[in-house]
């Protein structure tokens, strides 16, 4: 193999491993076949699969199993950090906000707990996360880069779809929205629990 070769396919692996970045980047959490799915440049599912084994190695990839035992990707905050100085700006940087408060949430709780919505969407599930165990719990995440009458209407599709007493916490980012929310639940006479989870990314 010619050195000039060599110099092309890993230019190309480089490309396809920041081109797999880019996509969690913009989506938020992934897997591989929606990673298929949504990359612009077609690769098989084997490159894809390699690399993101390769990403998660190097400590640019996070690798969570949902409950169908499907591995799901995130980036860390080396690599945010890294597309950061690269000047990448991505429509997702909202998804990265919230995967990181509802994960630092979620590994705090005692019990086992199952992330819902981690494939791509076109706009974000109303539950965010389930907590199992003795005390089973809903988990709804806001976030200041969308409006406060969003996390308003998945709270109320909440109560309607299961009860103003079922299990629910919400996550607020930022010190303002944790107030303007416990303001709306303490109207609604709701007894959720608002919770103030300050990330900073």
């Amino acid at each position: 193999m010619t050195n000039e070769t060599t110099v092309k396919i890993k230019r190309q692996l480089l490309t396809l491993h920041y081109n797999v970045m880019n996509a969690i980047a913009k989506w938020g959490h992934l897997s591989v076949p929606s990673l298929h799915k949504l990359m612009p440049d077609k690769r098989p599912l084997n490159a894809l699969y390699k690399a993101t084994r390769e990403l998660t190695a190097w400590g640019w990839l996070d690798c969570v199993v949902d409950k169908r035992k499907n591995k799901i990707f995130a980036l860390t905050s080396r690599a945010v950090q890294e597309l950061g100085i690269q000047g990448l700006e991505t429509r997702g940087r909202s998804f990265l906000q919230m995967d990181i408060a509802r994960t630092v949430w979620a590994f705090d709780q005692d019990g086992f707990f199952e992330t819902l919505g981690l494939e791509a969407q076109p706009s974000i599930k109303m539950l965010d996360c389930v907590v199992k165990g003795p005390h089973p719990k809903a988990l709804i995440v806001d976030h200041d880069l969308s409006h406060v009458s969003k996390t308003f209407q998945r709270i109320e599709d909440f109560t309607s779809a299961a009860s103003p007493d079922a299990p629910l916490d919400i996550i607020a980012l930022g010190e303002h929205r944790a107030a303007e929310l416990q303001r709306f639940i303490t109207q609604k006479g709701f007894r959720f629990q608002v919770h103030l989870i300050e990330v900073d990314v």
